[in-house]
């Protein structure tokens, strides 16, 4: 027969508690968070982007207009158009991704840079989306976004090696 300790029945197991996993899609950075914005602002300008000047109240927010047109042909008039089988219809097709750029602070010495898709305008008219509606405008493909984003994660890699 086994015998109990009376001692060691009351005895609770010793559990280790796991930190629950964060998931964020941008970049982390350790480093002083004005030495980041300046690394992202000289990334953007090497890249060709335009940005406008922010508030004081969004000083850690960058709003970024990039040009994009990878497949889009200009027709007779000089504007860009997208190939229709009908060719009395001429389709402007926005060449001008907006995009904002933050840095957060996740943690004391711990910032993450956030990428997100603000919409899309034209180099010719800039008051085109307003004429769109929502569902048009968010049945663009995410691949334009996600290849602009891709190009200055690179690039703010490269000038980081390169200091």
């Amino acid at each position: 027969m086994i015998q109990i300790n009376p001692q060691l029945v009351n005895v609770q197991p010793i559990t280790t508690k796991k930190s629950k996993t964060r998931w964020h899609f941008g970049i982390r950075s350790r480093s002083y968070p004005l030495d980041v914005m300046g690394e992202i602002y000289r990334a953007l300008k090497n890249l060709g982007a335009e940005w406008i000047r922010p508030s004081e109240e969004e000083l850690w927010t960058i709003k970024v207009r990039w040009k994009y047109a990878p497949n889009v042909q200009n027709n007779q008039n000089g504007e860009n158009s997208t190939n229709n089988d009908d060719s009395s219809v001429v389709v402007v097709a926005p060449d001008l991704m907006k995009m904002q750029i933050q840095l957060f602070q996740l943690e004391p010495n711990n910032y993450l840079v956030d990428f997100k898709f603000d919409g899309w305008e034209n180099s010719s008219n800039s008051q085109s989306n307003s004429n769109r509606d929502e569902d048009e405008i968010s049945s663009f493909s995410a691949y334009p976004f996600l290849h602009l984003a891709t190009r200055l994660i690179m690039e703010l890699a490269v000038n980081s090696q390169g200091s």
